[in-house]
């Protein structure tokens, strides 16, 4: 970079109507010689994440030419959930009293943790929504009412076959979710050159070109929950809950009741994009106070209209 050019007041009438509260070129360095290397690695403190970059810049040329171009890298790793200490065991953060250990007041899970509760960035999984009725408590063992449950093949009673489970001893937790990346990983190509000749006409009259491109892939791991809903009178769910009511009719359940809702922890979903972009300025010729063709950006002499 040569300059830059910071125009405080409105200069719409030379830039368009974007200008209006002002404009700020940013110059390149066209007398660039020789070859300059820059290289920069960030590493975080808990030792993933790292961001690397290296670049090349070069220029050459004499009285009438300047050729000058770049070259860059960039790759970024991940961060994911496991990568960091704090959502190890995501907490709700209630006392019990002054003084007393952040996350203390906090109900505990079924895992005997307050960890990844529904409060505390857990989320409802290997369960099944049914209408109120009783069945028998997956905590203590006696009989209870419960809308959700957990498959349990051992277990008689009034529900055979689940476990009453309530809000906070219910399956919360899937370590396919600490998978998620909160850092995402990319990894940038980028390369310039431009150039320009002096045609020795029309005063100060050149020709001039330039070319960018780039290429960033990227990717994102994210974690899901699904819902399954089963509509009154489904034969995909035991005859005993299919003429129950979990949930009033709606658009998405095309009009009809639900019987029965399953909780699903989907699991990680992988997207990944590769972009390229190719820019090339066309060839043009510029002389002193005239812009022809494709400029910079840049008003060179001469007074402005």
């Amino acid at each position: 970079m040569d300059s830059v050019e910071i125009l405080k007041a409105g200069a719409s009438s030379v830039y368009g109507s974007d200008a209006v509260a002002g404009v700020v070129n940013i110059i390149t360095d066209k007398k660039l010689r020789g070859l300059t290397i820059d290289a920069q690695v960030n590493v975080p403190e808990i030792g993933v994440g790292v961001d690397r970059r290296v670049s090349a810049s070069f220029g050459f040329g004499n009285d009438r030419l300047d050729l000058i171009g770049s070259l860059e890298y960039r790759k970024r790793t991940a961060i994911r959930l496991r990568d960091v200490d704090f959502a190890d065991c995501p907490v709700g953060g209630f006392l019990t009293g002054e003084g007393t250990e952040f996350g203390s007041g906090d109900r505990v899970g079924f895992d005997g943790t307050p960890c990844f509760t529904l409060d505390n960035g857990g989320v409802t999984i290997n369960t099944v929504g049914l209408p109120t009725r009783s069945g028998i408590s997956r905590v203590t063992g006696l009989p209870g009412l419960f809308n959700r449950f957990v498959p349990s093949p051992t277990t008689g009673g009034n529900t055979p076959g689940f476990l009453g489970v309530d809000f906070y001893s219910r399956d919360t937790f899937d370590p396919a979710s600490q998978e998620e990346e909160v850092i995402t990983p990319v990894e940038i190509y980028t390369g310039f050159l431009a150039g320009s000749y002096d045609l020795d006409l029309l005063g100060n009259a050149e020709l001039y070109g330039e070319v960018l491109a780039t290429r960033r892939k990227s990717s994102s791991i994210l974690y899901r929950q699904l819902t399954l809903d089963y509509l009154r009178g489904s034969p995909l769910i035991p005859t005993l809950y299919r003429n129950g009511a979990f949930a009033a009719p709606t658009n998405i359940s095309s009009g009809q009741v639900v019987a029965a809702r399953s909780f699903i922890g989907f699991g990680n979903t992988d997207s990944k994009q590769e972009v390229d972009y190719v820019r090339a300025g066309v060839v043009s010729v510029r002389a002193r106070g005239v812009i022809s063709g494709v400029g910079d950006g840049v008003f060179r002499g001469g007074a402005c209209p």
